[in-house]
């Protein structure tokens, strides 16, 4: 199972883009549609600054760890689209571990 379009939609519209690295209410320096680590696993610091189209390989790139996560956590639960999708934006925005540490 992957993120479907109307989940990546819903993770977007909590995010929201920035081309430029903010301190998200964290702390923790963020770019793009919430990206906080590279794909080469440099850390976002302040000052970076992203394309749109850079912002969409960061999110694809972070959505297929998140995703792989939610599948070991509902392994063995039947899950609709849009439960996975909630899920998966929960993770996404708060940490897969969040997640996992939840009462969800």
């Amino acid at each position: 199972m992957v993120t479907s379009h109307l989940g990546i939609d819903l993770i977007k519209h909590f995010e929201s883009f920035f081309a430029e690295a903010y301190l998200c209410p964290a702390g923790v320096p963020t770019i793009g549609w919430g990206t906080i680590e590279y794909p080469n696993k440099k850390s976002v610091k302040l000052g970076d600054k992203c394309t749109r189209e850079e912002a969409e390989t960061y999110l694809a790139h972070e959505l297929v760890g998140i995703q792989t996560e939610v599948l070991r956590m509902t392994e063995g639960c039947k899950l609709t689209q849009a439960r996975f999708d909630a899920l998966v934006s929960f993770a996404y925005n708060l940490g897969w571990n969040r997640l996992e540490g939840s009462s969800l």
